[in-house]
């Protein structure tokens, strides 16, 4: 079993924002930790928001890595489309705009969960941006997990395509 999965199980059964840190450390060379607090974007719904680093690919694309807990309870629908639209505006926002995509990985209290890539595609003049209901992969330690960690455990990062296709 390779490192990045040995990692990413590690985070199923015991969450930690170091865990994914190191992961991400793993997952790619160009990977930096950047972390800075995101609390700016806490409301009602989620809290503790940081920014984990970023992943600078050698062809321009950039992403980004937030991590944020969520007040209420995981569960495999509940707050997919608030997530999705958190994820949005941070992508959207001013400061964030040169990125890409972004992986959000929103958690809640009892180690749950949802492991999200965000991004849009130029259509034209405008942006459209991926289905919330797809690239998202919910995380319960009573799971299994088995696509979550062959998929993201054992895919390449090393352009924002194989990030892309380790979620489809």
């Amino acid at each position: 079993m390779n490192d990045a999965k040995q990692i990413l199980e590690t985070a199923i059964n015991s969450f930690s924002i170091d865990t994914f840190n190191r992961f991400f450390r793993e997952k790619s060379r160009q990977f930096v930790a950047r972390e800075e607090n995101y609390f700016r974007y806490n409301d009602d719904d989620f809290k503790d928001g940081l920014k984990l680093g970023e992943i600078n690919f050698s062809d321009g694309d950039r992403l980004i890595i937030c991590v944020f807990e969520v007040k209420k309870d995981l569960s495999e629908r509940a707050g997919k489309k608030a997530q999705y639209e958190k994820a949005k505006n941070i992508l959207k926002s001013n400061e964030n705009q040169g990125f890409s995509a972004g992986i959000f990985i929103f958690y809640d209290a009892n180690g749950n969960f949802r492991f999200s890539l965000v991004y849009p595609e130029s259509i034209g003049t405008h942006r459209q941006w991926n289905n919330f209901r797809r690239f998202t992969y919910f995380v319960n330690k009573e799971f299994t997990n088995k696509t979550f960690l062959k998929q993201i455990g054992e895919k390449d990062f090393l352009k924002l395509d194989d990030v892309k296709n380790a979620f489809s």
